[in-house]
Order: structure tokens, then C-alpha cells, then sequence
């Protein structure tokens, strides 16, 4: 990368499926592939299934709402500003917990294109809502989703 970044509050492409709304931040080519940005809004009792990215770190900061988080075996509240960190191979999920909308902040890297990957699914969810296509597009994308939804 060489040139700086900078993305105000208000803006990014807008991925809209049910219950969620996803705005990519930064794509992974605007960092030379070396990662991605984006924001996740849920509403309540929403959140992505348990699943594995096999070569990515994710970081998560919490940025509004309470949440239940899954990392590997252990399951922690996060709160507005906690941040958790996830290796490669680590099975992962969260659900937004109380009445309030939930609000992500998500870096992956590398980037591995994984904006595609969002607009994918976005468009698999409002066409035919086919989890078994959204298991198949995920391992073009390096990833396994266990199916595992997290409870309240």
C-alpha cells in the first residue's frame, strides 16, 4: 500500500440482508490485499453462525450494543470499545444480546476479497435465502461455517 486511507463516518458501500446491514470500509485491493474493513449493524438476537476463517485474522471491536461472543470454547459478553482478536483455524460467532441494535467493526487479513464475498452472500440471502449456498460460496472464501447459532 502507498498511499494513506481515510473513509469518514458516513461512508462505504452499503450491503443491505435482512436484519443486517454491512458497510465495506476498505476493500482488500485498496490495501494491496493486505486486509479489509468493514462495519456490521444486526439487530437484536442476530449475528453471524459459528465459523471458521482458515486464512484470515479477524479482529472485532464492539463499537455499540451487548453482545454474547464465541471464541474456540470459551463464550464472553463484549460491550461497547472491547476488541477480540481471532486466529486463523479458531471457530467464532456472536449474537447481538438486549433490545438495542448490535454495531461491528471487522478488520480481516489479509483481504483475501472478502468484500465479494458479502455481496455474494447478500445476494444469495435476497433471492433464494439458501444456506446451503451460502456453506458452498464461504469455502471459495476460505471459510467453513459450522452452523452453530449462538443463544441468547
Amino acid at each position: 500500500m502507498t498511499r494513506a486511507i481515510i473513509v469518514p463516518e458516513a461512508e462505504g458501500e452499503r450491503i443491505g440482508v435482512p436484519g443486517t446491514e454491512i458497510v465495506i470500509k476498505i476493500r482488500s485491493q485498496d490495501s494491496d490485499g493486505q486486509f479489509a474493513v468493514f462495519e456490521e449493524v444486526n439487530e437484536p438476537g442476530l449475528g453471524p453462525p459459528t465459523h471458521i476463517h482458515d486464512k484470515q485474522w479477524e479482529m472485532f471491536r464492539f463499537l455499540e450494543g451487548s453482545h454474547k461472543v464465541r471464541i474456540g470454547e470459551e463464550t464472553f459478553e463484549a460491550e461497547a470499545n472491547a476488541i477480540a482478536v481471532v486466529p486463523p483455524g479458531t471457530p467464532h460467532g456472536f449474537l447481538v444480546v438486549g433490545s438495542s441494535i448490535g454495531r461491528v467493526q471487522f478488520i480481516l487479513y489479509p483481504g483475501l476479497q472478502i468484500e465479494e464475498y458479502f455481496k455474494r452472500f447478500a445476494k444469495i440471502m435476497s433471492e433464494t435465502g439458501d444456506f446451503d449456498a451460502i456453506r458452498e460460496l464461504a469455502k471459495q472464501y476460505h471459510q467453513t461455517f459450522l452452523g452453530e447459532l449462538l443463544t441468547p
